[in-house]
């Protein structure tokens, strides 16, 4: 393992000029993608975004963003069969249910059915409780019981343990794109939130379903695993490029101060521009707060709409700013 490292780190130190062109232009490339798709998402002119200092860094950071949620999601994947099989043995084994055939049926309803319990507690978690201590706490006795009520509990305990795992490990990952990727957790009846649902839904039925190979045979099911790996990869790039993609962009422009932020100026400086008021947000006498789209050398486009799309454009090169905070 030491000597393949070693010659592994030969062959890219010796083609070290290669790798950094491949990387240069990789960047070049998803960093203009990216670009693209913030000045189409927000108004902004594309050309006044075009330059080659910006377009790497951008794109440099938009591969780090997505290459942090494919490794989170490939580690989730790769301990889930580990899970699985725990489940399995400690539980299902242990059950009334003794051929193989239906402890496999009962796993994949038991994820479907973990799955849906998902959505409804992310949308209404008093009305999910309810659904687990009904339905998981029955099926479990009705399962799992076998001579005594305390080996009930202990296997209602593995059944509890095994599904907390799975949903927390759901609601870990979720809070890590919605800082990487710019949006909220809070549910609600939008579009938005049914999408958010229908990942919180299929999330962890990926997870629990990647290890279904484990249960069949003894020797791991490699066309099985290249299977929910190849469905979970389609997943995540048709959501990137749909949803996502956007809060790349927002996200990735702010953090290097391109735009998409509140900024705060002085009242007075602001005069001379001409801006609209329902634009402006007086803090106070002194403080005015502009909502940026984008800053580029001075052109400043500005927003006031929910949907942050750029309404107002204006040049100020030695506009002064300010702390929004008192």
């Amino acid at each position: 393992m030491i000597s393949f490292i070693k010659k592994l780190f030969h062959i890219l130190m010796k083609n070290i000029d290669k790798a950094m062109a491949l990387i240069i232009f990789i960047c070049t490339l998803s960093g203009a993608w990216f670009l693209f798709n913030y000045a189409n998402s927000h108004g902004v002119s594309f050309i006044d975004l075009i330059k080659t200092d910006l377009i790497i860094s951008y794109g440099a950071l938009s591969l780090f963003t997505l290459a942090i949620i494919s490794y989170v999601l490939s580690f989730a994947v790769f301990i889930s069969p580990k899970i699985t099989l725990y489940f399995y043995k400690k539980a299902l084994m242990k059950s009334r249910v003794n051929d193989k055939r239906k402890r496999i049926k009962i796993y994949i309803t038991y994820s479907l059915a973990m799955s849906i319990l998902n959505g409804v507690l992310y949308q209404q978690w008093k009305i999910g409780i309810g659904l687990y201590l009904i339905g998981f706490m029955t099926v479990s006795y009705i399962t799992f019981q076998r001579h005594t009520f305390l080996n009930y509990l202990k296997q209602l305990g593995i059944v509890s343990f095994i599904t907390l795992t799975y949903l927390i490990m759901t609601y870990v990952i979720f809070l890590l794109f919605s800082r990487l990727l710019n949006f909220t957790l809070e549910p609600g009846n939008s579009v938005n939130s049914a999408i958010k649902i229908l990942v919180l839904i299929v999330l962890p039925l990926i997870f629990s379903m990647s290890g279904l190979s484990s249960l069949k045979t003894k020797k791991k099911d490699t066309k099985t695993t290249l299977y929910f790996y190849l469905v979970l990869l389609f997943f995540v790039i048709t959501y990137l490029s749909t949803a996502f993609s956007s809060s790349i962009s927002e996200n990735v422009t702010r953090m290097i101060g391109l735009g998409f932020q509140a900024r705060c100026y002085y009242t007075e400086d602001l005069k001379k521009y001409k801006i609209p008021n329902n634009m402006a947000t007086k803090l106070d006498n002194n403080r005015t707060q502009l909502f940026i789209i984008a800053d580029i050398d001075g052109k400043i486009y500005i927003s006031q709409n929910k949907e942050h799309s750029a309404e107002f454009l204006f040049t100020a090169k030695d506009l002064t700013q300010i702390n929004c905070k008192k």
